[in-house]
């Protein structure tokens, strides 16, 4: 005798010794009785509560995002100047823009991922220039002393580009179809 899957709208025949098919056979159970939905999250499916809060204006069902309001909704909140230094984006509901809210500089998405790189590289910069803002810290040593550099600096970059030219150099092979005698190669 061969049953069906145990989930809500599947069909598929179950594999033997267990109520699932193999597109479930790994997929928790809602803990609510009788109900035959997969897992969503804490145990429950989204009908049961697995999705998150619902906006807090009354007759909208839409996920919360922004101060208990959802995405349509929070474009009433006002407006305000990031509190961010050089920031000039809008924040709203909160003191920073989306780019410099704490919670959000661990984020998964790739393009959101570069932003923040961009944005730390930023601030790296403006505290590399701030440390560094004396002209005599940047000159290199070697001129501020007027020492000669090291004989193994001079070696070192001769071999180098002894490398490059070798690397850049061709050969003429000669494209006659000469047969080898295999007794000459011995």
């Amino acid at each position: 005798m061969s049953y069906t899957c145990q989930f809500n709208a599947c069909k598929k025949l179950v594999v033997p010794g267990t109520l699932k098919c193999t597109a479930h056979r790994r997929k928790g159970q809602c803990a609510f009785d009788g109900c035959h939905n997969q897992v969503y999250k804490m145990g429950v499916c989204v009908r049961h509560g697995a999705r998150s809060t619902p906006c807090s204006i009354e007759g909208c069902y839409q996920n919360v995002r922004v101060s208990g309001l959802c995405n349509h909704h929070a474009t009433i909140l006002p407006a305000t100047n990031c509190a961010h230094p050089g920031c000039m984006a809008k924040a709203r509901g909160s003191a920073t823009c989306k780019r410099h809210q704490r919670d959000r500089m661990n984020v998964s998405s790739p393009s959101r991922r570069r932003r923040h790189t961009a944005a730390a590289r930023d601030r790296s910069r403006t505290i590399a220039t701030a440390k560094y803002n004396n002209e005599d810290e940047l000159t290199p040593i070697a001129v501020l002393d007027d020492k000669p550099l090291p004989a193994t600096f001079l070696e070192e970059f001769q071999d180098m580009l002894a490398e490059m030219l070798w690397q850049t150099m061709t050969f003429d092979v000669p494209s006659d179809n000469v047969a080898v005698d295999e007794g000459s190669m011995l």
